[in-house]
């Protein structure tokens, strides 16, 4: 348990009682949470425990391929990034900030339909945050490279270690599903 962010294990247990509103998730031990999410098993933690919960000095020792790392760059083709951020924390400490980081720069285009006019940011937050929680999901922890979100004022890059899941392609992606990490996409699921 001392691998684990007493804050980390709070948000994924508020964010599970607020999709289901089960009062029951709210009275659970930290234990008994861990293990009805399957985020431990017969009192043993997962890798998805520590990818979602993990504090930095854990995923350092037991997992150090396990972070996001946030580069921008104000023109395309530049080499060095004009700002860069490590994430090596579990994920549902460093979500918010992350999307703080890419929203600071997110340019508002206006758009003109008509008569009407309205203001559209380049990086929409909910397609954002779904690229990213995939990245980490469905990437190969096998390997050691890290999930990289690469900004550029008008484009965002992601890449995840490992491709595809096997089964899928670039043209079945869209009907089929096979998590690379069904415990933690269940994990994230149930959190919302």
């Amino acid at each position: 348990m001392a691998d684990l962010d007493s804050f980390a294990i709070d948000e994924f247990r508020n964010r599970w009682h607020k999709k289901t509103n089960n009062p029951a998730i709210l009275e659970m031990t930290d234990q008994q949470l861990l293990e009805d999410s399957k985020l431990s098993i017969d009192g043993e933690l997962t890798v998805a425990a520590l990818i979602l919960l993990g504090t930095r000095k854990a995923l350092g020792v037991h997992l150090p391929q396990c972070e996001v790392i946030m580069e921008y760059r104000s023109m395309e083709g530049q080499i060095a990034a004009s700002q860069r951020h490590e994430f090596r924390q579990g994920f549902l400490l460093f979500h918010d900030e992350l999307w703080n980081s890419i929203n600071i720069r997110n340019e508002v285009v206006s758009v003109r339909d008509g008569l009407f006019r309205s203001d559209i940011p380049t990086f929409n937050e909910d397609a954002v945050r779904e690229a990213v929680l995939n990245a980490i999901c469905h990437r190969d922890y096998r390997i050691g490279g890290s999930v990289f979100v690469r900004q550029f004022p008008r484009r965002l890059e992601i890449s995840s270690p490992g491709g595809f899941p096997e089964g899928i392609t670039p043209d079945n992606i869209l009907r089929k599903q096979s998590p690379r990490n069904r415990r933690l996409a269940e994990a994230c699921s149930k959190c919302g």
